[in-house]
């Protein structure tokens, strides 16, 4: 009878083992089926960013057209230089080089090769030509990756209207800034694989995913009418001695903005250099003026109307215009207090 009683508790003990055991290994099978089939993905990006490295590239920008679709912003091919400080081979060839070629000092240059990270940017929209004479070097451990630079053929015609650009390529003010999501493009990347230092691993090569261009802009405004509305604000501005001169020329049928001139204008590839000042000659040609020599007649009082005007230029480049519509109420633009939604013109549209 104890006998029986002992084979039926240690019969019993090996259920309550065995079932314990098959609980355990279905909670981890079904953990393990989890992992592999919902989690799958996310583990996935993150084993591929445990050894890869990015390196982005900036999507080419939309260009804005005219009426016409003559290009009034484009892109120009310029590169950015970085350096990996693990893979690098021989620092002081890579310092006096960079020096060299990209015109920075001794001091930045070490900074940037000696610093500990995946990447560093050493200098960015530099042109292509420079570009290209340092990849010529096959120097481990720079990496020289093409970009795009915006750039406006026709300076600085309409520059409060079209805006222009920082150093990201992204847009400030104008046009450039309020259809900032239809024109900016979606970036791409370039993928290496790494090993646990950091180092590239040469045969495993490049992954590329490339970028997608933005779609252009077509306005309203047509050069030809801008550029004849531009050289009379100069004129008016020039003889009537004016801080500044406002054009607008309207299609009075369907309201569309044919030229727009706040004057005086700045250089949209340099845009963050005054404009000269002009003067009118008896001819009635208008000439550029230098305003750090300008002066009325060497007089106090010139040099002092000639450092207003400075300021007046200042405060042009930093707040933009005030549009004035059909009705002749003022306004900036559907009263915003952005100075980049200032310069919104009615009747511009979009084409891919």
């Amino acid at each position: 009878m104890a006998d029986h009683q002992n084979r039926f508790f240690h019969r019993k003990k090996i259920m309550t083992i065995f079932f314990v055991c098959a609980a355990v290994l279905c909670g981890l099978l079904g953990r393990l089926l989890y992992l592999m089939v919902w989690r799958a993905e996310y583990y996935e990006e993150a084993a591929t960013r445990l050894h890869e490295r990015e390196r982005s590239i900036k999507a080419a920008r939309g260009r804005i057209l005219d009426r016409n679709g003559v290009v009034l912003a484009d892109n120009k091919t310029v590169c950015t230089v970085s350096v990996i400080h693990n893979q690098i081979e021989e620092p002081e060839q890579v310092i006096a080089i960079l020096v060299k070629e990209l015109g920075i000092s001794e001091e930045e240059a070490r900074k940037r090769v000696e610093k500990y990270s995946s990447i560093e940017r050493v200098k960015s929209n530099v042109d292509k030509t420079v570009g290209d004479r340092i990849r010529e070097y096959d120097l481990a451990g720079v990496k020289v990756d093409e970009d795009y630079k915006r750039y406006y053929p026709y300076g600085d015609l309409a520059s409060k209207v079209l805006g222009f650009t920082g150093g990201d390529n992204q847009g400030i003010i104008g046009l450039e800034v309020v259809y900032e999501e239809i024109l900016q493009g979606d970036p791409g990347m370039i993928l290496t694989i790494t090993d646990a230092k950091g180092i590239e691993v040469d045969t495993a090569g490049e992954r590329r995913v490339e970028p997608v261009p933005g779609m252009d802009l077509r306005i309203s405004i047509d050069r030809n009418i801008q550029e004849y509305a531009t050289q009379l604000a100069a004129q008016a501005c020039a003889t009537k001695e004016a801080d500044s001169v406002y054009i607008v020329a309207m299609n009075p049928q369907n309201g569309e903005i044919l030229a727009m001139v706040n004057y005086p204008e700045f250089d949209l590839n340099d845009p963050y250099t005054l404009p000269e000042l002009t003067e009118v000659k008896e001819d009635g040609s208008v000439v550029a003026v230098d305003p750090d020599t300008h002066t009325d007649g060497g007089t106090e009082t010139g040099k002092a109307e000639c450092h207003v005007a400075k300021r007046l230029y200042q405060r042009h480049l930093r707040t933009g215009i005030h549009l004035q519509d059909h009705h002749g109420r003022c306004g900036t633009g559907g009263g915003s207090s952005d100075p980049g939604k200032h310069l919104f013109l009615p009747r511009i549209y979009h084409r891919g």
